[in-house]
């Protein structure tokens, strides 16, 4: 089968065109070793249409500067907790190598509240509260397996919900920074 040249030259300008497509236009999947890569960067959020393959070790929040924490945008991946890092990257997130869960800021991203399982005591969940501007973690909560959730209020208060038979949760409102409980109440 043989073509003219002016065939040739549509041919050849439409798979000049496709290669060009493919190779700048096109997601590509994104490998990242985490082991190599330092917890102190600045962090954006990744858009949505790159897929990130997470390799390598998570994010311990001990171990990244507090300044930086601010920037964190959480997600969850596979019922784990993920930040996003540039580049696309995605990391587990840690809490004294234990992964933590429920990760969320206080609304002027003043504090980043989680609760984490801890691998010696799994029977217990503990509630931590990070102060994004000195670094120091303070654990606000404790309990078993009976914990439910936990939110944020206005006025440097949290709520948290325990589970205490079949449709019962009993609700307690606190002060996050200097403990004093506000309210303790059931909800039906």
């Amino acid at each position: 089968m043989m073509f003219s040249r002016k065939e040739m030259i549509v041919l050849l300008s439409a798979l000049i065109a496709l290669i060009i497509f493919v190779m700048f236009y096109t997601p590509k999947p994104t490998y990242i070793d985490q082991s190599t890569v330092a917890p102190s960067l600045s962090l954006p959020h990744p858009p949505r249409h790159i897929k990130t393959y997470i390799i390598g070790s998570p994010i311990d929040l001990e171990r990244i500067p507090a300044v930086n924490v601010k920037d964190l945008y959480f997600g969850e991946r596979n019922g784990r907790t993920v930040t996003y890092l540039p580049e696309d990257e995605q990391r587990n997130v840690t809490y004294k190598g234990n992964e933590i869960r429920f990760p969320s800021f206080y609304p002027d991203r003043s504090e980043l509240g989680f609760y984490y399982i801890s691998t010696t005591t799994p029977e217990i969940i503990q509630l931590i509260i990070l102060d994004t501007q000195s670094g120091k973690f303070k654990e606000i909560y404790k309990d078993d397996y009976h914990f439910s959730s936990w939110m944020w209020n206005e006025f440097d208060t949290v709520t948290v919900r325990r589970d205490c038979g079949t449709q019962c949760i009993r609700a307690k409102m606190f002060n996050f920074k200097t403990g004093k409980t506000i309210a303790e109440y059931f909800e039906f």
